[in-house]
């Protein structure tokens, strides 16, 4: 096509000019390359950034969710997926659910996770110094959490005092519990924190619950004030199972 547009310029009586307009093509290429490569840097160190402070994952999502989509618009139709795989470290999945975030979607914290990608899960010693050493999944002050795994209600209430640490309960549900349905097996003892924990040791608090890797799981959230004990520990009736359900 260069020598084709030289060609027609030369029977015009003009090459200068169409050197000059293949100069202007060659450069704008090379600007859209380089803008994709900030672009990239940026999308990889952001994506970091969210899997890592659940407080600002929203946040997060969405800047990467607009440089992918800034990004998709500047490369040909069909490449983008490949283009993503080939120069990101994030998942075609993944981006999606950025874009999704930029685009006004309302999403749960878990769905900044690659829960359902291939994940390679740490040995025992290295978990233990990821939750000690290096949380990845720090809850944000003056916000409720509950999630079910293993047939078991984890609910996180911030301490009333000082929202920025947390009251951790551990319920057994009946089979069939979900967390529209919840159903609180009264049978069954209790598990809970004595003291309000530290919001950078709450991962390690959840793991001697039996919970690991929270990043993956599907949390329900809300900002609410705390309160001064964990969750049903001044009353287990039927009542506070309510209560539960209306976290």
């Amino acid at each position: 096509m260069p020598n084709l547009q030289i060609k027609r310029a030369k029977e015009d009586g003009n090459p200068s000019l169409a050197l000059k307009n293949l100069s202007l093509q060659i450069n704008k290429k090379e600007l859209i390359m380089t803008e994709l490569l900030s672009k990239v840097n940026e999308i990889n160190n952001l994506h970091q950034l969210a899997m890592s402070a659940a407080k600002d994952a929203v946040t997060y999502a969405k800047k990467i969710g607009t440089l992918l989509l800034e990004s998709k618009s500047e490369i040909p139709h069909g490449k983008f997926i490949k283009w993503i795989e080939e120069n990101t470290s994030i998942s075609p999945r993944q981006a999606q659910r950025y874009m999704r975030v930029a685009s006004g979607k309302d999403l749960k914290i878990s769905d900044f996770s690659n829960k359902n990608d291939k994940m390679s899960y740490l040995s025992s010693d290295e978990y233990l110094d990821r939750i000690t050493m290096n949380p990845v999944w720090v809850p944000p002050a003056g916000h409720w959490f509950k999630c079910i795994h293993e047939n078991a209600l984890f609910a996180l209430v911030p301490d009333k005092l000082h929202p920025e640490d947390f009251h951790i309960t551990k319920f057994q549900l009946l089979e069939g519990s979900t967390l529209d349905d919840l159903e609180i097996d009264l049978d069954k003892e209790l598990h809970w924190t004595k003291q309000p924990v530290m919001a950078s040791k709450v991962e390690g608090m959840l793991h001697v619950f039996g919970l690991d890797y929270p990043e993956t799981k599907d949390w329900w959230w809300v900002k609410r004030m705390g309160m001064d004990e964990p969750l049903g520990i001044a009353d287990t009736s039927t009542a506070t199972g309510e209560k539960i359900k209306n976290v």
